[in-house]
């Protein structure tokens, strides 16, 4: 018998955190059972409004889930989707939403060189860096080379 575990989180309609691309598909996902969504601004303005529609129930979570697809707004600007009572993480529509995800990968191979013990000092929070022998190898190669498949994706998108 399979027990399924509720997950919590303070948003009950989960969007791309990274933003979307103005000309690009733009889905929210909507584990609860509702027929209609909008999109707001951040003034709580409606900026599009549609009709979910049902996937059935998800594998991995059991939810029954929905989807809001509002590909048609492609404003610039901050947003957040609205059903059921419930909202989604504010997220934005642009052509740089992107830019900080680059930044953050990119900074990520600096601090996950090969053969290095690095420590960083910055706002009064230390992050050590150590290579811990795992087989042959240390975990820092090992996942210096799983970014490097994670970013070459990323830019082929």
């Amino acid at each position: 018998m399979t027990v399924l575990i509720p997950r919590t989180t303070p948003f009950g309609i989960f969007v791309d955190q990274a933003g979307y691309l103005p000309s690009g598909t733009k889905k929210a996902v909507i584990p609860f059972e509702c027929d209609s969504f909008t999109v707001m601004d951040l003034n709580r303005n409606v900026r599009y409004s549609g009709n979910t529609l049902s996937v059935g129930p998800d594998d991995a979570s059991g939810d029954n889930v929905y989807i809001a697809d509002f590909s048609e707004l492609t404003e610039n600007g901050r947003y957040f989707v609205y059903a059921g009572g419930k909202t989604s993480s504010v997220f934005c529509i642009g052509n740089d939403v992107y830019d900080d995800v680059f930044d953050k990968v990119s900074k990520a191979f600096y601090y996950l060189r090969c053969g290095s013990n690095m420590i960083l000092m910055k706002k009064a929070m230390i992050f050590a860096i150590t290579d811990v022998i795992f087989g042959d190898h240390t975990c820092r190669e090992y996942a210096n080379s799983h970014i490097h498949c994670l970013l070459g994706a990323m830019l082929s998108a």
